[in-house]
């Protein structure tokens, strides 16, 4: 078995119940019902919804991780009872039950956690972002910009520097003259 994943985690289907697999990925989402823990992976490829009951030995572990953080999970992938199978995610009619947990990066406390779209992905809610940054960093519009010198101060030392008997046709010789 691969040391990070059997299967992505958008790749698991109703086919695959009954098989064992790992998954890597981010933990998107936790949801504490009582006796059960729903842990939502994330990987580039998608979303599975992994799960593991409270008389497991690492419940307390997995119940400790973060939101953000790098897990793999390896279990077995069961089917979900008809009345929770989600039609909204690809992966909604399977789940997988985790037996064997490794975290391999744990993440820091979130200062702002954005809530879950509609797709399942976190949003980027750009008004409430921007209030919390420094002021420096927010958007006040276009920033005021000094007014150029004029042009004739700008092209002064190119005309000192062509003015002399060896440029006679330039503008300040034609001046002096």
């Amino acid at each position: 078995m691969h040391a990070y994943r059997t299967h992505s985690c958008g790749e698991l289907r109703l086919s695959h119940a009954g098989e064992t697999a790992r998954l890597s990925g981010w933990v998107h989402r936790k949801r504490d019902h009582g006796q059960l823990l729903f842990v939502d992976l994330r990987d580039t490829f998608g979303l599975t919804q992994c799960v593991i009951d409270v008389s497991s030995p690492l419940f307390a572990e997995l119940e400790a991780v973060r939101v953000e953080s790098v897990i793999t999970v390896t279990g077995p992938v069961v089917e979900r009872d008809p009345e929770t199978v989600n039609p909204n995610l690809p992966t909604g009619e399977v789940e997988l039950r985790v037996e064997a947990l490794e975290v391999r990066s744990r993440a820091a406390v979130l200062p702002l956690q954005d809530p879950p779209r509609k797709c399942g992905f976190a949003g980027s809610h750009r008004g409430r972002r921007r209030a919390h940054r420094p002021p420096a960093c927010r958007d006040r519009g276009p920033s005021p910009r000094p007014p150029h010198p004029p042009r004739s101060v700008n092209s002064m030392p190119t005309r000192r520097c062509s003015d002399g008997p060896q440029f006679p046709n330039t503008v300040m010789s034609s001046m002096k003259a």
